[in-house]
């Protein structure tokens, strides 16, 4: 199906907001556990962490540093580890994906992702602008929208994305930003809108 690059001239939506560390932080958190990431994630630990217990179980078992008799200790051992460690990455990831944004930000020109934008829905796409640049950005780059009850993500493929903050917006902003998301959504069939 072409895409179409321009909606009516009645989809308009205008919305200024702040972008904070915690507003980064929430939406790579996001990006981490969306839906058929998560499992995919857990699958390869479970995959790494079961071949380093085989492994480990190999050696125990070659070179007879547990006794025959101890063949429990032989298998659960490692096995025991792995689930441990399955365990442990799930638990920490939050921190290390905090901890990495924070020194992501603290190397990165901060105003590139962080402070005061202004969101302009046009007929022609979104124009964000920051203190130091303006972007622009064509409907057909907006692949889907997540939307959780504290931000709305415009998605510009798997991985990035548009932040905004739904604090402190007017929800006759949202809806028409919404309403821009839903033509496009329509004209093109391309960007899946939630309802």
């Amino acid at each position: 199906m072409p895409a179409v690059t321009r909606l009516p001239e009645t989809h308009r939506a205008s919305l200024a907001f702040d972008v904070t560390v915690a507003d980064f932080e929430a939406f790579n958190l996001h990006q981490v556990n969306a839906a058929g990431r998560k499992a995919r994630r857990l699958r390869n630990h479970a995959i790494f962490l079961l071949v380093m217990a085989g492994i480990l179980t190999a050696y125990y078992a070659a070179t007879d540093v547990l006794h025959a008799a101890d063949l429990p200790l032989l298998y659960g051992a490692p096995l025991g580890f792995a689930l441990a460690g399955l365990v442990a990455l799930e638990a920490l990831r939050p921190w290390f994906i905090r901890r990495q944004i924070r020194t992501l930000l603290g190397r990165a020109p901060r105003d590139a992702f962080l402070g005061h934008k202004r969101l302009e829905a046009s007929p022609e796409g979104l124009t964000i602008t920051a203190t130091t640049s303006t972007t622009q950005c064509e409907w057909a780059a907006i692949t889907h929208v997540d939307e959780t009850s504290q931000h709305l993500f415009l998605m510009l493929g798997n991985a990035s994305g548009i932040i905004i903050p739904k604090r402190g917006q007017p929800q006759a902003a949202l809806d028409a930003l919404r309403a821009c998301l839903a033509a496009k959504a329509a004209a093109t069939g391309a960007v899946e809108v939630p309802a």
